[in-house]
């Protein structure tokens, strides 16, 4: 954990954001072949993450609310895996624990940085699969509650994903992808009743239930010069797409620009957010955009209101730039990360980066 470099909150928020990132079984759980368990509990999950309620070190984080997707796969007998990735955090952190379904509830068990978790269970509830526990001590705690529905599935009313439409277009894989995942480490499924409604583990290019967009897909604008592609929603505008620039805004949403860049350089990208912000307490959010590791921090835009800042590094000598340009102070714009964060989502998140030779 020390050589992750995020502030104190968000790295006590990463914690909790990947309890279940990576599930494995461990050699020495008891087995229970004979027991039986509900097949409807397997398959593709998406949905949300909530810290609802927080102390001590943790009370900051009441609140936070993030995207997450769980694929659930029994391997022998009712054991198996969960991997599950929580958006801008992906699935680094929690490297052992043990899956185990029951007629209606998937019950994890493991370590977080060493310390044991019991009986951390998934309830099926109609067609909604929730978990609520406390992380902590009784004066260091946080809250937390998950709430999926199988990838595909409608949501409505006051919770519904950020991520909603973009999953419904792109599938499963590529949110998986987008989040920071890796679909190389999808446990595998097999059998009948999987729920498997908008997921496909063969590369299709564009349509409901690919793995990832095709960057000259007909629903996406391509930079003038050929740097980006990115899905145009409605309200936004390009506001400049030439050889020197692209960039786009939704001034009815009081996004005023969204600037997208990318060059060579060898700097981390890290390094280069704390470069541009300094490392005085600022909160850092980690993302992957198209393969691409980034850090993302709020800064105050003199004289117009705030905007978040990204960069990013492939490892390979080049880095993403983008600045997401709104109204409002800092606050607001953090709040819409944490919150509502469906404009930066589809606008930033989603850019498909060919380099250019």
């Amino acid at each position: 954990m020390k050589k992750l470099r995020f502030t104190a909150l968000i790295l006590a928020a990463a914690v909790l954001l990947s309890l279940f990132a990576a599930c494995g079984k461990k050699e020495e759980e008891p087995q229970n072949n004979a027991a039986e368990y509900s097949r409807d509990l397997l398959g593709d999950w998406y949905g949300v993450f909530k810290i609802t309620e927080s102390g001590g070190k943790y009370k900051d984080n009441s609140g936070i609310t993030n995207d997450c997707v769980m694929r659930a796969a029994a391997t022998d007998g009712n054991t198996g895996v969960c991997y599950l990735v929580i958006n801008g955090v992906g699935d680094k952190l929690l490297r052992e624990c043990v899956a185990t379904f029951g007629e209606d509830e998937i019950v994890l068990k493991g370590t977080v940085e060493g310390e044991k978790i019991d009986d951390w269970t998934f309830r099926r509830l109609g067609d909604k699969l929730s978990m609520s526990a406390v992380f902590g001590t009784s004066t260091d705690y946080m809250k937390i509650e998950i709430t999926l529905r199988h990838c595909g599935d409608e949501w409505s009313g006051d919770v519904v994903p950020a991520g909603y439409e973009y999953t419904l277009k792109y599938g499963f894989r590529s949110l998986v992808t987008v989040m920071g995942g890796d679909p190389a480490k999808l446990p595998q499924l097999s059998g009948k009743n999987l729920n498997l409604r908008l997921t496909t583990d063969e590369i299709v290019p564009g349509g409901s239930g690919s793995t990832r967009p095709s960057f000259d897909d007909p629903d996406r604008i391509i930079s003038a010069n050929g740097f980006f592609s990115i899905r145009l929603l409605e309200g936004f505008t390009v506001i400049r797409n030439d050889a020197q620039g692209f960039e786009i805004a939704n001034e009815s949403a009081g996004v005023n620009a969204v600037r997208y860049d990318v060059y060579t350089s060898n700097e981390d990208a890290l390094a280069r957010l704390i470069r541009e912000a300094g490392d005085s307490g600022i909160r850092f959010y980690h993302y992957t955009v198209d393969g691409y590791d980034c850090y993302a921090s709020v800064m105050n835009d003199v004289g117009f209101g705030s905007v978040i800042v990204l960069f990013g590094d492939d490892g390979s000598g080049r880095m993403l730039e983008i600045h997401f340009c709104m109204d409002g102070d800092t606050e607001a714009a953090r709040a819409m990360l944490e919150s509502d964060p469906a404009l930066y989502y589809t606008a930033v998140l989603s850019t498909m980066v060919h380099f250019g030779e």
